[in-house]
């Protein structure tokens, strides 16, 4: 008969403890390295889409011989302004809600309507707004307005005329959607100009990325109509870390930094032609600028 003390096998409350702390180290080692990896996915989507939108461009001009114009005042009703994103829905295997939508017949849909879709080519993954903008009227949300240079009302820009070179002219860029602590910024919409001009284009008169600072006066384009608290409606901007990215008239897409070289005051024309800094030189088209890296 044993009569020696029977040995109980298991873990202390120390070994136990020790284990847990192991494994919430290696969590919070592993979760940045996660995040870090959604956030490239991400980006790499929104250059995707960005690379559609430029591919959709440049078949746009094929067709019609110019870019779509950045928006339309309708000559069947002066209340309808279909926008570019609208006139390329062909182009983006959107074919039957441009059907749908007969913008070249017809006004633009009230905001409630079913065909104010969430479409992905016009959706940065890494922005949290929702499918309908509130901020400009409740259309359908688009995170890359065009840029107003190239893109006006009524406006035909044709590839020649871009004399700066297309590598070196800015076509479309991000903005964000966004309601945060930091960044305020209204996005834009797909349909048509909506509420505002900001709705459809953007312009580079300020640097990426800038936030809204309580002074309307400043930024040309703030105004009461975008939210209640106010945001900037005409900046390029997202929600990547460190600046935007940027479809190229030739169809490249470039993330472009927030601290790229900019002119050090704020401007309330759309661009300058006098203007020499590398940010402005990028989103002229016929400046004469020589542009160096970026």
């Amino acid at each position: 008969m044993n009569t020696g003390h029977q040995k109980h096998s298991g873990f202390t409350l120390i070994e136990l403890l020790v284990v847990i702390a192991i494994i919430a180290i290696l969590v919070a080692l592993l979760l940045p390295a996660v995040q870090q990896a959604r956030e490239a996915a991400r980006r790499s989507q929104c250059k995707n889409n960005l690379k559609q939108i430029g591919l959709a461009m440049h078949n746009y001009h094929d067709a019609h011989g110019v870019f779509p114009p950045g928006w339309v005042q309708g000559a069947f009703d002066t209340s309808s302004h279909w926008g570019w994103a609208t006139y390329l829905l062909p182009f983006v295997d959107q074919g039957p809600l441009y059907m749908t939508l007969a913008p070249n017949s017809r006004v633009m849909p009230s905001p409630s309507s079913n065909t104010q879709l969430l479409l992905s080519v016009y959706k940065c993954p890494s922005d949290p707004g929702a499918a309908r903008n509130s901020g400009l009227g409740g259309y359908g949300l688009n995170n890359y307005p065009i840029s107003r240079v190239i893109g006006d009302r009524d406006s035909s820009r044709k590839l020649r005329d871009i004399t700066d070179g297309t590598s070196n002219t800015l076509l479309v860029g991000e903005r964000a959607r966004v309601f945060g602590t930091g960044l305020k910024s209204c996005g834009a919409i797909w349909p048509g100009l909506g509420v505002s001009s900001a709705a459809v284009h953007g312009i580079a008169n300020y640097p990426i990325n800038t936030n809204w600072n309580g002074t309307s006066e400043q930024f040309e384009g703030v105004g009461g109509n975008c939210t209640s608290s106010n945001a900037t409606r005409m900046v390029f901007s997202s929600m990547h870390t460190g600046g935007a990215h940027f479809l190229l008239c030739d169809g490249a897409i470039r993330l472009i930094s927030e601290n790229i070289q900019t002119q050090p005051s704020i401007d309330t024309t759309f661009f300058q032609s006098s203007s020499n800094h590398l940010y402005q030189n990028l989103a002229n088209y016929s400046d004469g600028n020589v542009v160096g890296e970026f």
